[in-house]
């Protein structure tokens, strides 16, 4: 589907537009991070100027329109150099809003091979998938504003972030429950986890050999 460029726009065509889900996008509404209007039938508009506004502050790479360029599609990214800047390094996004558990996977994972990104909510996290591009994500299950299960859906049916690798860090001890909560077996990390074994399981997903020297 080509967006055309206008003066207001559905959820779902800012939602492709940013790369995101179209739940990121009404959570964004309802925080009031995002302003809209509504129509007759109680659908929401956002007008141009601020989905360029959003998009630009919460450093999401804009899908360019046609014809324009990437200055005028509202940002120096436009989705065509989304993966630039890696330096070599597997970047590593942590949805969990548990401040401790960001300190541990900052201790457990080197700096020189890895580039981590932190988010404190579900929402949060679907905004830094957009802007941050995570090889792999360390998922909470019991997040304060979206279940880790319904993040794990998200990004599985959305082709541009299903590559993404999920490791599931939880509270919960018992194994059959946190199974019926993904549609499919996932990977997944005990609370209270060692920082050696977060680390191993990392490298591991990822294919990353640590020097030994």
């Amino acid at each position: 589907m080509t967006i055309k460029k206008r003066d207001f726009y559905s959820t779902s065509e800012i939602a492709k537009l940013c790369h995101v889900h179209r739940n990121t996008i009404i959570l964004a509404i309802r925080k009031g991070d995002l302003k809209a209007s509504s129509t007759p039938g109680g659908h929401n508009r956002i007008n141009h100027d601020e989905f360029v506004r959003f998009a630009v502050e919460r450093g999401l790479p804009v899908l360019a329109f046609p014809g324009d360029d990437e200055e005028e599609a509202g940002g120096e990214e436009s989705g065509r150099d989304l993966d630039k800047g890696r330096g070599g390094k597997k970047r590593v996004l942590v949805v969990d809003d548990d401040k401790m558990v960001h300190k541990l996977v900052e201790k457990a994972l080197d700096s020189s091979l890895y580039e981590i990104a932190m988010a404190m909510s579900g929402y949060e996290g679907g905004l830094k998938t957009a802007s941050f591009r995570p090889d792999l994500m360390l998922l909470d299950i019991m997040l304060g504003d979206i279940d880790g299960g319904e993040v794990y859906r998200q990004l599985k049916e959305d082709d541009e972030y299903r590559h993404i690798q999920i490791l599931v860090i939880t509270s919960i001890q018992d194994d059959s429950r946190i199974e019926k909560m993904f549609p499919e077996p996932v990977a997944y990390l005990k609370k209270p986890f060692r920082v050696k074994e977060l680390a191993e399981r990392v490298d591991q997903m990822l294919g990353v050999t640590r020097s030994t020297a």
